[in-house]
């Protein structure tokens, strides 16, 4: 930025020194200045500079450096666990606290309220900075996880879920900010990559839920109990280590002035259309046709959360099955078996007449069930896989952006 020549010393200074010292002047355009903000501007309109800080060069790995990165892991990774491990065990879960009729709402609730404060994530952190956003989406995972393993009906599980989506959809945009912040513009790639991949151990989160909540009636809490301690060990880590400096987007702005950058009418059209679109997905099974021979089976979980092509696909396999091998033709019993699959409590399907002493019955059954399992499911799997396709090739026509990698950090931390 400009400064004068008009200084005391500046008489005692030859002219290859005053020229030296001019030659390292920045001119400042008019047109990079940023309205609003007199004190910083815009480098070539691409980079904010103005804190005193070197963006230009990357800064050495120090300790706080790689534990606040090592918090901003935690702290994604926390705020996707809950639902991967509580996702891959709702039997156990509404077997303990009932809600068969309603239990798919714990993942919608889960969505709708990540879904729901991710419009105002950003403009929270210029009001209070990354680093209290950060604590506060940790509080809200970490209180989500305390009443959930605490819960004693479905509804009050269903409302800590709502909590912990509240700070996952705060935390997963916050940690994903924050490390691409500390990172060289060259290397944001690489730093995100690896936070991404801080998943990996959870992949197997069915194997791993279904290890824990097995073991006992209740034992499906401390799936709860698991999660709140990462959260909370981010939400040290980062209370600890991350100390960013003020954002300087944000200096001389009054709180009426964020506020008024918060995109009101996106976060207001957002949670509806995401609240209408699931209510409908999980509704449409209701709607599938059944075969006239056979009432479609009326336990809630086959119109709630499965499917449209699971309940045709049970009547085709477990109905048959139950039919052609085992001589059972009674509606009622076939529906019921149909119910208890879509379900997941298997252990019933023992008492049911005609398979309840019968040896190799069960078996059947179960049997009968995953491939009807596995023959309604492979469509969701077909459109993920359109999808990818579709993002690969759309990758290939993405521009150029090469001048842009180089060593500028946006946010130095020492």
């Amino acid at each position: 930025m400009s400064g004068s020549n008009s200084s005391p010393e500046g008489s005692t200074r030859s002219p290859d020194v005053e020229k030296a010292a001019l030659d390292h002047v920045e001119q400042v355009h008019t047109n990079e200045r940023v309205p609003g903000h007199t004190n910083y501007y815009e480098k070539d309109g691409l980079r904010t500079y103005g804190d005193g800080e070197d963006h230009d060069h990357e800064p050495p790995m120090s300790f706080k450096r790689a534990m606040s990165l090592i918090a901003m892991a935690l702290l994604w990774t926390g705020s996707q666990i809950p639902v991967y491990l509580f996702g891959g065990v709702p039997p156990y879960i509404y077997a303990d606290l009932g809600g068969t009729d309603r239990w798919i709402w714990f993942v919608l609730a889960n969505l709708l309220s990540l879904a729901a404060v991710c419009p105002f994530v950003g403009s929270l952190s210029d009001l209070m900075g990354r680093r209290y956003v950060a604590i506060l989406g940790a509080a809200f995972v970490v209180l989500g996880m305390i009443i959930c393993s605490t819960a004693h009906t479905m509804n009050i599980f269903i409302a800590g879920m709502v909590f912990a989506g509240v700070g996952a959809g705060i935390n997963e945009l916050t940690a994903l900010a924050v490390t691409s912040e500390l990172a060289p513009t060259a290397k944001r790639g690489k730093y995100v990559a690896v936070l991404i991949l801080t998943i990996i151990p959870f992949c197997p989160s069915v194997l791993w839920g279904q290890l824990i909540a097995s073991k006992y009636p209740s034992a499906w809490r401390w799936i709860g109990v698991l999660c709140g301690i990462y959260n909370f060990i981010g939400l040290l880590l980062t209370a600890f280590f991350y100390f960013p400096p003020p954002r300087i987007n944000s200096q001389g702005l009054t709180r009426k002035q964020v506020l008024g950058q918060i995109d009101w009418v996106g976060g207001a059209l957002s949670i509806p259309g995401m609240a209408t679109a699931s209510t409908t997905t999980s509704s449409s099974a209701s709607a599938s046709p059944q075969p006239p021979h056979l009432s479609p089976p009326s336990h809630p979980m086959l119109t709630s959360s499965l499917p449209p092509r699971f309940v045709p696909a049970a009547i085709y396999y477990i109905g048959g099955a139950m039919e052609l091998k085992l001589n059972i033709t009674d509606p009622a019993v076939i529906t019921e078996a149909i119910g208890i699959t879509g379900i997941s409590l298997l252990p019933l399907l023992q008492e049911l007449p005609g398979i309840k002493g019968v040896p190799g019955a069960y078996e059947l059954v179960v049997e009968a069930g995953q491939i009807a399992y596995a023959e309604a499911y492979k469509y969701v799997y077909y459109v993920s896989i359109a999808f990818g396709i579709v993002s690969i090739i759309a990758s290939v026509f993405l521009g150029d952006i090469g001048k842009y990698m180089d060593d500028h950090v946006a946010v130095v931390m020492h």
